[in-house]
């Protein structure tokens, strides 16, 4: 016999942190690997100007989400 609870937890008001979380840390992982493919780049044959404005991108990215989260 199926029955339901007297009373459901209410809804946690964090999952709207939980995705802010997410995305700063997508963002943080790319720029990550950007400057570690940057690293690689100069050690091989020098910086280009388009991994340098990559970098540049996702590490703006960054702070205009801490910017738009306070």
């Amino acid at each position: 016999m199926l029955t339901t609870p007297a009373s459901l937890p209410a809804a946690s008001p964090r999952p709207s942190a939980l995705a802010l979380e997410q995305v700063i840390g997508e963002i943080a992982a790319g720029a990550a690997l950007a400057i570690a493919r940057a690293l690689r780049e100069f050690q091989t044959h020098g910086l280009s100007f388009e991994a340098k404005m990559r970098v540049g991108d996702l590490i703006a990215r960054l702070f205009e989400r801490r910017r738009s989260s306070r």
